[in-house]
């Protein structure tokens, strides 16, 4: 069971990487406007979406489907690290943006398992109340 407090810890998360500046997402029950939106909506990845494949496209999404717009979060690539990267070192941060982010978590296992209880846990024990 995930926590209200930790529910709100991983939103904050998704707004912090800005996810919602490309995605749609309503959380509410609402329709959210996928007219201006750049990606796939994020209101039913919960429902539609394997965690495995959700935490592949957070880390490399273009090697899962090359010539993606999405960003490579939590990228292995540059230091050979099949497993990616945390936040700051695959976006190589700044130290002061780099303590901003390791509230999240200061390995890409609690980074990455903070995004998947978000999308999944969060949404299918009822949590979510919206961004």
């Amino acid at each position: 069971m995930m926590s209200a407090g930790d529910f709100a810890l991983g939103e904050k998360f998704l707004q912090t990487m800005q996810c919602l500046d490309c995605h749609a997402m309503s959380g509410d029950g609402s329709v959210a406007d996928v007219i201006h939106a750049k990606a796939p909506n994020l209101d039913l990845a919960w429902k539609r979406l394997r965690e495995p494949w959700v935490r592949a496209w957070i880390q490399e999404p273009d090697i899962v489907r090359h010539g993606t717009n999405m960003p490579p979060y939590f990228t292995g690539l540059a230091s050979g690290d099949l497993r990616g990267q945390p936040l700051a070192e695959a976006q190589k941060l700044s130290p002061e943006q780099a303590g901003a982010v390791s509230q999240f978590g200061r390995t890409v296992e609690q980074q990455t398992r903070l995004l998947m209880d978000f999308f999944v846990r969060g949404w299918r024990e009822g949590l979510y109340g919206g961004c």
